[in-house]
C-alpha cells in the first residue's frame, strides 16, 4: 500500500491508497514542529480504525509546502512504516510533466502534483483551482504541459483581512447559504 501525505500551510492530509483506490484518508493541522512520534501516535489509533497496519505501507510519497515539517516527515516513514518518504521537488522524482515557465524549481510540489492529476484524469487543456491558505490558478496548457499560474490570498485570509481591516465589519464564517440572494 501507499501511504500520501500533502503538507499544506493549513493542514496536512495523510491518504493511503490501494493501487488506483483510496483506503482511508485523515486531516490535522499543519504544525511544522510535529515530531515523527507524534505523527505515528495520532495515525496509530486511525490506522486502527480503518483496519490498516503500519506494516501495510510499503511506500510514502510526499507534496510538501512546509519545508520544516519535511524532517520529521521522513522520520516518520523511516521509524513507523520502515520505507523511505520520497519528497516532491526535494528527491529526484520524476512526475512526467514539463514546467514551461522561467523558473521551474520556483514552482510549488502541490501545484504540480495538482496538474499532473488534471492531465491524468481529465482532459486538457485545463485550470487547476485549489482553495487553500492561498488560493492558486494554474494552467495546463493543451501539450499537457504546466505553464503557469498565479497566487491570491485564500479564502479565510481574505476574510481576516477585511475583519482586521474594516472597524464595523463583523468576523464572518465560510458556510454555505440558505440562499444565495
Amino acid at each position: 500500500m501507499l501511504l500520501t501525505i500533502d503538507a499544506g500551510n493549513t493542514n496536512t492530509v495523510f491518504a493511503v491508497y490501494q493501487g488506483r483506490d483510496q483506503v482511508s484518508s485523515w486531516r490535522c493541522q499543519t504544525l511544522p514542529g510535529r515530531t515523527a512520534d507524534e505523527y505515528a501516535v495520532w495515525l496509530y489509533r486511525l490506522f486502527q480504525t480503518s483496519k490498516l497496519e503500519f506494516d501495510d505501507i510499503k511506500h510514502v510519497y510526499v507534496s510538501s509546502v512546509v519545508p520544516d515539517a519535511n524532517f520529521d516527515i521522513r522520520k516518520l516513514a523511516e521509524n513507523y512504516f520502515k520505507c523511505d518518504a520520497h519528497i516532491i521537488g526535494f528527491d529526484d522524482i520524476k512526475m512526467n510533466i514539463d514546467i514551461d515557465v522561467d523558473r521551474p524549481q520556483e514552482v510549488g510540489a502541490d501545484r504540480i502534483v495538482n496538474s499532473v492529476a488534471v492531465r491524468e484524469y481529465y482532459q486538457v487543456p485545463g485550470i487547476v483551482i485549489d482553495f487553500g491558505t492561498a488560493t492558486t490558478f494554474d494552467v495546463i496548457n493543451a501539450k499537457g504541459a504546466y505553464c503557469g499560474g498565479v497566487i491570491a490570498t485564500g479564502v479565510n485570509l481574505s476574510l481576516a483581512a477585511l475583519h482586521d481591516a474594516a472597524a464595523q465589519l463583523p468576523t464572518i464564517h465560510i458556510k454555505r447559504p440558505d440562499k444565495i440572494i
